[in-house]
């Protein structure tokens, strides 16, 4: 697993930014919900080689990781690791839910829509972090 990443077959290649998630059930919660391009890096690191298929995609890179601290970590090493040569945005799924461990796949049905609404935004404007870097929603 630590080759390649969850779902890469199944992105849209026509879409200008990948998801990344932790786990196959948010990767799943995303592409159910319409956003096709997503990718679970299937645990709370990334390697190389996952680094290496990221920059080779050349695209907008959006982290949404789960709401604990092995998540949070993780947001930042893929932002560490890539906005040198990549827009990366990092979205806090703490903003979205109280729940601490929580996941995108975990959201209720108003969360889970206020967080795919975020990402349409971001999607079409990668300034737009810069907006939402004063309300809170959006780090990077």
């Amino acid at each position: 697993k630590a080759l390649t990443l969850y779902n890469i077959s199944r992105i849209d290649k026509n879409d200008n930014y990948i998801i990344i998630v932790e786990g196959m059930k948010s990767c799943m919660w995303f592409y159910e919900n319409g956003l096709k391009s997503v990718v679970a890096t299937m645990g709370s690191s990334i390697t190389d080689e996952q680094v290496k298929l990221l920059l080779k995609l050349g695209r907008k890179v959006i982290c949404i990781c789960d709401n604990d601290t092995a998540g949070q970590r993780l947001n930042q090493k893929i932002y560490n690791r890539l906005y040198k040569f990549l827009p990366v945005v990092k979205i806090d799924l703490g903003f979205y839910t109280d729940i601490k461990e929580a996941s995108p796949s975990d959201l209720d049905f108003d969360e889970g829509d206020d967080l795919i609404e975020t990402i349409k935004e971001v999607i079409d404007n990668v300034w737009i972090k810069y907006f939402f870097r004063k309300n809170g929603k959006i780090r990077s």
